[in-house]
């Protein structure tokens, strides 16, 4: 219910993944994927702007924990 930590809070979605969208090497065999993947949580994020869905950054949310917790695992 508080606007103003809905709005910082989407701004430093918003940010993060501009990082991680300049981050990306578009040579690399995984670039079109990430771009894709980011793109897609980029418009989530977006539409949350005019109608905050709770459900919809939930589930971008657990989508990049799913992925750390692999890539995680991949290092070990």
């Amino acid at each position: 219910g508080d606007n103003r930590l809905k709005s910082q809070s989407l701004t430093r979605a918003l940010s993060a993944l501009t990082a991680l969208q300049l981050g990306v090497s578009p040579d690399a065999a995984i670039g079109p994927a990430l771009m894709q993947l980011y793109d897609a949580a980029r418009r989530t994020v977006l539409d949350s702007v005019l109608a905050f869905d709770p459900p919809s950054l939930r589930t971008i949310r657990n989508d990049f924990i799913d992925i750390s917790r692999a890539m995680a695992g991949a290092n070990s």
